[in-house]
């Protein structure tokens, strides 16, 4: 999944839209949680996106499948008295850092404070009703869920962290991060949307817990890979010519085939 695009990807339009900033020097990551009007927890039924220019001016876009909320266990069992944690949306600038989550394994971790709706209502209808907010450093970090596939369930995975449910997905994001504290430095914007954001249109679930790609340019929707290492994205035949094709003028190969064709005559 290593597409380029010519023009930046429309979360991004959505994000100036709404007064968000956006970063758009090479490698330097957008990194956007979407989350679903889906109330209901204990489902990776929210998305991250993951969006970036290149030296080229290009730009790629990732969209994992992740939860921007609790599971169920921990809103039956809050971590903290005030009640369980749901980020509130907004954009938390360079609030988060590459380290160890939970002491364990690396991810995105909070080093700077962000706010928390507090509820100690146990239903597993879950939404930001309460008017109670916290904010403060609560460990909200930007991590995975099983080390191994893909997880279904959030249940003890989240109490109230933004987890990823691939974990190739996962070190797919910490790669980028990787590239991005090596130019930057060590700190990342994280900002979190709703369905209900002005100018945001969802892209619909085909595929439960894969990966998405999307084009401005092509067209393409709602394309999946599967959960493997270095898998790449699956199109038909026909899709895969007319992106293949596209990417080879973009990089200026035209020359190349035109040299190949005359001389197969």
């Amino acid at each position: 999944m290593n597409l380029q695009f010519s023009k930046s990807p429309k979360i991004l339009d959505v994000m100036e839209g709404n007064g968000l900033k956006i970063f758009n020097r090479p490698n330097e990551l957008n990194i956007i949680g979407i989350r679903s009007s889906n109330t209901v927890s204990n489902k990776f039924d929210d998305v991250l996106h993951v969006c970036y220019a290149t030296e080229l001016g290009t730009w790629h876009q990732h969209i994992f499948h992740c939860t921007t909320d609790p599971g169920t266990y921990f809103l039956n069992h809050p971590m903290n008295k005030a009640g369980s944690a749901l980020l509130k949306h907004g954009q938390y600038l360079n609030a988060y850092q590459l380290g160890l989550h939970r002491g364990k394994y690396k991810a995105l971790v909070q080093r700077k404070a962000v706010t928390v709706y507090r509820s100690k209502n146990n239903s597993t209808d879950i939404d930001s009703k309460t008017g109670h907010t916290q904010t403060g450093l609560f460990g909200i970090n930007i991590h995975h869920a099983s080390g191994n596939g893909t997880t279904e369930d959030v249940n003890r995975w989240s109490a109230g962290c933004q987890v990823i449910a691939n974990i190739n997905d996962f070190k797919e994001l910490i790669g980028l991060a990787e590239k991005h504290a090596k130019k930057y430095g060590n700190q990342f914007t994280y900002t979190l949307l709703d369905y209900r954001t002005k100018g945001y249109v969802p892209i619909p679930f085909q595929n439960e817990n894969k990966a998405i790609t999307t084009s401005n340019e092509t067209g393409i929707k709602n394309q999946t890979y599967e959960d493997i290492p270095n898998a790449s994205t699956s199109h038909s035949k026909k899709k895969a010519g007319i992106v293949l094709v596209g990417l080879t003028a973009l990089v200026g190969l035209g020359t190349g085939i035109y040299y190949l064709t005359s001389n197969n005559k």
